[in-house]
């Protein structure tokens, strides 16, 4: 349906250039890959032929979709162990195409006739995040570089929303992307033991080298690690988890074996062990008591067995991680309290998670009250592109996470925009639990809203939500499914339920 729409209006266009468009296109795209093969540039040649292939991609979005998650979930985080620079040029490649994306598949649908009428309510509200961001970009006259790097670090994966919120996604497809999901999840585990193997023991060799070093960083899995920096540990960490809470909520509405679950779960879970599982400690109990959050209120000695279950099994990965990393219980609650609520800085900066939105709010002021209510544009406060506002603030680490990031560049309006959409993702998922047609719907909505909480606590933890591709796809593959699954709810009046959720 969608590509005779595309081709219609094609020929539309065709018809009224007679025809001049259909020889002149392929003509010029043909001069310009000639003319930029012969200089013998690769990132010229690459982006011409990005500019090239990336629209023939565009007509099909099912090959596109699975060219990126095999690009960000896999491809980059392999690359971004040995060569940073090639995975970095991926991860724009990657992008450009998440954009296109959103461009045919999204925006065009959206101004269409029937745009909007079954628009899960958190996908317009991202599109709406993305205007404000600009607007006040523009608006505040932030450098272009800047504007252009950070708009592409914030909404790379936003494509990936709108695509699975709109484009004409089977049940088929999203089965076949569900299984890639639990591919990938147990996919951590070769690679997640190789690195503990390998690579740990080189970087506790070089650590003496780097002293902000932690050696263990590099067990991410394909989440992207450097061998001589951090790593996406704790992203892996939050996935396996998300994949975790999906299987056993189909195992608990009888839509997932017992058997299957007892083999699949220690298969997903064992990478957990391996490495960074501090963040397993928080995010185990808010999953676990979102997703029963009824049960434990509704049946008290159920409740409490859930409640113990789960403190045992979070008691036990903790102890793991101070196994694995020597580190004894009353010294590590203390260092994390330091650096975390304290006045000990993260890392080698200068403020830690709390301080740092403390800092924020002690810098704003009514000699400038634009800043704290719309913020001074995208990318002021990042210090790795030396945002306008982080060159004020050396060594500070004033966007160590993405809530002060969203403070500093969009401001309160933009802050309370980001979290909207999350609240907006969980009412869809409430109508979705209640009103689906099927099962399996109802269940997987159910799993995945008790992800959000967890989504939102990352924005006070960590900056990866706002520029790390591979965790970005998984929040935009939430909120996306979660779009999906909204869009396939019948139209009419409330019938009740037709499962038994």
């Amino acid at each position: 349906m969608a590509k005779r729409s595309f081709f219609s209006r094609f020929e539309a266009v065709r018809s009224e250039t007679g025809g001049t468009w259909g020889l002149i296109l392929p003509l010029l795209a043909a001069l310009l890959a000639g003319a930029t093969a012969a200089t013998g540039s690769l990132l010229p040649v690459m982006a011409v032929s990005g500019l090239i292939i990336g629209p023939l991609l565009m007509l099909n979005p099912r090959f596109t979709i699975w060219t990126v998650l095999l690009g960000a979930m896999v491809g980059y985080g392999a690359l971004s162990l040995w060569n940073d620079a090639l995975a970095a040029k991926l991860a724009w490649s990657l992008s450009g195409l998440l954009f296109g994306l959103l461009v045919v598949h999204g925006l065009h649908r959206l101004f269409s006739a029937a745009g909007a009428h079954r628009s899960a309510p958190h996908v317009l509200l991202m599109l709406w995040f993305m205007a404000y961001a600009l607007i006040v970009s523009l608006v505040q006259a932030a450098p272009a570089i800047e504007l252009i790097t950070a708009f592409k670090r914030y909404f790379q994966a936003v494509g990936l929303i709108v695509v699975l919120a709109w484009a004409p996604f089977k049940v088929s497809d999203l089965k076949a992307l569900g299984l890639f999901a639990l591919s990938l999840a147990l996919l951590q585990l070769p690679f997640s033991a190789f690195e503990r193997i390998k690579l740990v023991p080189i970087r506790e060799g070089l650590q003496s080298l780097y002293p902000g070093m932690v050696p263990i960083d590099v067990v991410a899995g394909t989440f992207g690690a450097s061998m001589l920096g951090g790593g996406g540990s704790a992203e892996m960490a939050t996935y396996l988890l998300f994949v975790l809470v999906v299987l056993l909520n189909r195992a608990r509405h009888g839509l997932l074996s017992t058997s299957r679950l007892m083999w699949l779960a220690p298969l997903v879970a064992l990478p957990l062990a391996m490495g960074e599982t501090k963040v397993v400690v928080i995010f185990l109990p808010v999953l676990l008591f979102t997703l029963f959050r009824r049960t434990i209120f509704a049946r008290p000695l159920l409740g409490v067995g859930i409640v113990v279950g789960g403190a045992l099994l979070t008691a036990g990965l903790g102890l793991a991680y101070l196994g694995i990393t020597g580190r004894d219980v009353d010294g590590e609650l203390l260092n994390t309290i330091a650096y975390n609520f304290g006045q000990k800085g993260h890392g080698n900066n200068y403020l830690n998670r709390t301080t740092s939105l403390l800092f924020w709010a002690k810098e704003q002021g009514l000699s400038n009250p634009v800043s704290p209510v719309f913020g001074n544009g995208l990318g002021a406060s990042h210090d790795a592109t030396d945002g306008h506002i982080a060159v004020k603030h050396p060594g500070y680490g004033i966007g160590l996470t993405a809530a002060p990031t969203l403070l500093w560049d969009l401001g309160l309006v933009g802050f309370a925009l980001y979290l909207a959409i999350f609240g907006a993702a969980w009412w869809a998922a409430s109508r979705v639990r209640a009103r689906a047609q099927a099962a399996w719907m109802a269940c997987d909505a159910e799993a995945l809203q008790a992800t959000l909480p967890v989504l939102v606590i990352y924005t006070f933890y960590r900056l990866t939500p706002l520029e790390q591709l591979p965790f970005q796809m998984v929040m935009a593959a939430v909120l996306g499914y979660l779009a999906w699954l909204y869009r396939q709810l019948p139209l009419g009046p409330y019938q009740g339920r037709h499962h038994g959720l």
